[in-house]
C-alpha cells in the first residue's frame, strides 16, 4: 500500500501545466468520440479508411500525430513563454514550431498523395484493375 501511495505522489509532484493540458486534451477528445458514435449516421472507423473502403494505416498515423503534435506545440509554447523576457523574443523564437506545423498539416494530403504514388512506382501498391 506504501508504494502505490509513493507511486501516487510522485505522479502528482510530476503533473505541470503542459501535462494537465494533455490528459484535458485527450478526455475531449474522447467525449467528443463518444457522442459522434454514438449517432446512427456515423462511424469513427470511417474516418480510418481510405478512399476505396479499406482501412488505411496512413490516415491513423495523420490522427495520432495531429495530437501528438498539437500537444508538443503547446508544451514548446508554454516553455518558450515561460523562459523569454520579452514577448517579441517567446514570438521570434515560436514561429519556426508554428510554420512547421502549419506546413506539415495543411499538406498532409498532399504527402498522402506522394506516399501512393511513390508505392505505385516501386510496386508496394496495387493500381485499381491492375492483376
Amino acid at each position: 500500500m506504501d508504494a502505490l501511495i509513493g507511486t501516487l505522489g510522485i505522479i502528482v509532484e510530476a503533473i505541470d501545466t503542459p501535462a494537465i493540458v494533455l490528459l484535458a486534451m485527450l478526455l475531449a477528445a474522447l467525449y467528443v468520440m463518444y457522442k459522434a458514435q454514438q449517432r446512427t449516421d456515423f462511424d469513427w472507423a470511417d474516418m480510418l479508411r481510405d478512399d476505396a473502403g479499406k482501412p488505411s494505416a496512413f490516415r491513423l498515423a495523420i490522427f495520432v500525430s495531429l495530437g501528438v503534435s498539437s500537444w508538443l506545440l503547446i508544451y514548446v509554447t508554454m516553455k518558450i513563454v515561460g523562459t523569454s523576457s520579452t514577448w517579441v523574443e517567446a514570438l521570434n523564437a515560436l514561429f519556426p514550431w508554428y510554420a512547421v506545423y502549419v506546413a506539415v498539416f495543411s499538406g498532409a494530403k498532399i504527402a498522402e498523395r506522394i506516399v501512393e504514388l511513390v508505392g505505385i512506382k516501386f510496386g508496394v501498391i496495387q493500381t485499381k484493375g491492375a492483376p
